[in-house]
């Protein structure tokens, strides 16, 4: 083929390119940034995840995913998820994913935290069920500051591992435990750079 016969063909699929990124990216579900109360955030806990999905330990998965990728961050400093567990036994509370206010004020007090992170997982689903793996994950996370009883700061995000691929599967997320890094990370990562451009 000539130089010519290759240049329209070459700017044909660019364009496809082009638009089937706009499309994946499309597909990102991501809340409104965090609210200026963030910004005051120090020291947080991440209470164990709501369990919606098929999958049992999906729940412990991501929270331990966020408590890493907070971590990461430098941003904030994460309290320990034993002393979460152990609060937990010994008040005797039942309710994963969401907490009564008054437990959150006394686990805050106690362990001298500025807030806590709750969440719910909606899907895990390695998606072996058709063909070649897709796995989606969908979570939802929220930060609460129990003094005024306040949800500061909301994320949803759901993802299926074909979000990522660029052309020809390159970029294909195939286990729903990269994904959820990938997920959760995301989320992480927009509340570190809404923190990070505080105004001085």
């Amino acid at each position: 083929m000539s130089k010519k016969g290759r240049r329209p063909a070459l700017l044909f699929f660019c364009g496809l390119l082009c638009v089937f990124m706009l499309s994946c990216a499309a597909k990102r579900e991501i809340g409104p940034p965090p609210v200026a109360d963030v910004f005051n955030i120090k020291r947080v806990a991440v209470l164990p995840f709501a369990n919606m999905s098929a999958v049992p330990e999906a729940g412990d998965v991501v929270a331990g995913l966020f408590v890493t990728e907070l971590f990461r961050t430098k941003r904030f400093y994460v309290e320990e998820p034993g002393n979460i567990v152990q609060f937990i036994g010994q008040e005797r509370m039942s309710t994963i994913g969401e907490i009564e206010m008054e437990k959150l004020r006394a686990l805050c007090n106690r362990l001298n935290l500025d807030a806590a992170i709750v969440g719910t997982v909606e899907e895990f689903d390695d998606g072996r069920s058709f063909g070649a793996p897709t796995p989606v994950v969908s979570v939802t996370a929220r930060m609460v500051e129990p003094r005024e009883g306040k949800i500061i700061w909301t994320m949803q995000n759901k993802r299926k591992g074909s979000d990522y691929s660029i052309a020809f599967d390159i970029g294909r997320v195939r286990t729903v435990t990269a994904l959820a890094k990938k997920v959760v990370s995301e989320m992480v990562g927009a509340l570190y750079t809404e923190k990070k451009e505080q105004p001085k």
